[in-house]
């Protein structure tokens, strides 16, 4: 299961590096808490402009204009790395972070300001920037006309199974087979999800809801909604009576290949409703909930085009042949 974390704690209003200080201790307690997914307000950096609604055009020019010069000064510049505090942040917490900040335009004319809002990975690298297209009235006396060139799904270190990056995962794979074909390809997230989600005996993905993929260092972490009626109430121990018939899921371990088109995920971590299991019920409960064997290992169908597999927590790598291992 994702952990959202909203932030609602005030910006300091046109300073953007007191704003960035304060966002990045809001960054380190959101992760203290569990936080894999953190956001921010619409223009966090360095604050909306409410005066916009407030002074009157003509007779609070002059103060209008001030405060516009400290906006601008205080505005981030995306290429100038303006947000390097937050991305250094990010990454260190392993935290997918979604902000909103006023950009000032750092290409050209550098008068231009838009509302932007930024996702940023749990690399620290600034996946995406999507400026406001339209601003509400007197807020175009602030901002600039965006574009649509930042309506598209970003893939985050927390993937989901979809059409699209099952496909992209069986096109990557297909590569390997190639005669002049790589030695390896990488797979995001979400194409992980989606191998995941395909790979499992559908008796078992049938009981799984909201499927969605974290990568760990070694390891995938797989959080999904449970329909717990499918585990006989005995297995769950003391638990079991308190459940409802969906209940949050999360199972980690590592993964690797058996044999060509077989996978073996070792499940060594199970939580269900926040409740950590010990080892011998984890045992015994992946296999009533995901056809374990008796060692807890999960078979996952897969192409049979990749010998050896390496999770990071930035990529999934697929390795043509069998790698040694040090």
């Amino acid at each position: 299961m994702v952990r959202v974390a909203v932030v609602q704690r005030p910006p300091v209003l046109l300073e953007r590096e007191a704003t960035l200080t304060a966002a990045v201790a809001q960054l380190h307690a959101a992760a203290d808490a569990g936080a894999n997914l953190v956001v921010f307000p619409e223009t966090y950096v360095p604050g909306y402009p409410v005066w916009i609604w407030r002074l009157r055009p003509e007779a609070d020019f002059e103060l209008t204009s001030e405060i516009h010069r400290a906006l601008m000064a205080n505005s981030v510049d995306l290429v100038a790395d303006g947000l390097r505090p937050m991305r250094d942040a990010a990454a260190e917490r392993k935290l997918v972070v979604v902000c909103g900040l006023h950009e000032r335009e750092g290409a050209f004319s550098r008068s231009t300001l838009y509302n932007t809002v930024v996702t940023i990975g749990s690399d620290g690298t600034i996946l995406n920037r999507h400026r406001k297209l339209v601003p509400t009235n007197p807020e175009r006396m602030v901002w600039g006309q965006g574009d649509g060139s930042g309506l598209r799904v970003t893939d985050t270190a927390v993937g989901a199974p979809t059409p699209k990056s099952l496909a992209s995962s069986q096109t990557k794979a297909e590569r390997l087979q190639q005669p002049s074909g790589p030695d390896s390809v990488v797979l995001s997230p979400n194409e992980v999800a989606a191998l995941i989600g395909s790979g499992l005996d559908w008796s078992v993905r049938k009981t799984f809801d909201s499927l969605r993929v974290e990568l760990l260092e070694g390891a995938l972490a797989v959080h999904c909604r449970l329909d717990t009626r499918a585990i006989p109430r005995d297995a769950l121990g003391p638990l079991g009576p308190m459940l409802n018939p969906m209940e949050p899921l999360r199972l980690a371990g590592p993964v690797a290949i058996e044999r060509p088109g077989i996978a073996r995920w070792r499940v060594e971590e199970l939580s269900l409703r926040g409740v950590p299991f010990p080892a011998p019920m984890i045992r015994q409960l992946t296999q009533r909930m995901a056809a374990a064997d008796s060692t807890g290992a999960v078979p996952l169908r897969v192409s049979p085009a990749f010998a050896d597999i390496v999770v990071h927590p930035t990529g999934v790598v697929l390795y043509k042949t069998k790698r040694t291992r040090r």
